[in-house]
């Protein structure tokens, strides 16, 4: 069975993209997991940005569980998303 999905992206067509199984979510994704999606949205023209964290699970972000919460990774995403709007949006 094939588990791609066409992901419709405005102006753009449609990006395929491969289904992650829950334990990739939960264990993170390897080194060369971002460059499919990557080169996809490259050349369906979208401008985009991707950040691992290695040290950083999913829900890196939820201050609220002290399991998955990662503060210095957290504050450093945030960062990287302010300053992405920033120039996008000036």
């Amino acid at each position: 069975m094939d588990d791609t999905t066409l992901v419709p992206i405005a102006g753009n067509g449609l990006l395929p993209l491969r289904a992650l199984n829950r334990r990739q979510l939960l264990t993170g994704l390897g080194a060369g997991a971002l460059a499919l999606p990557s080169a996809a949205l490259a050349a369906a023209g979208v401008e985009h940005e991707f950040h691992r964290y290695d040290d950083a699970g999913h829900g890196f972000q939820t201050f609220t569980n002290p399991d998955r919460y990662v503060e210095h990774v957290s504050e450093d995403a945030w960062g990287k998303v302010l300053a992405f709007l920033g120039r996008k949006l000036g």
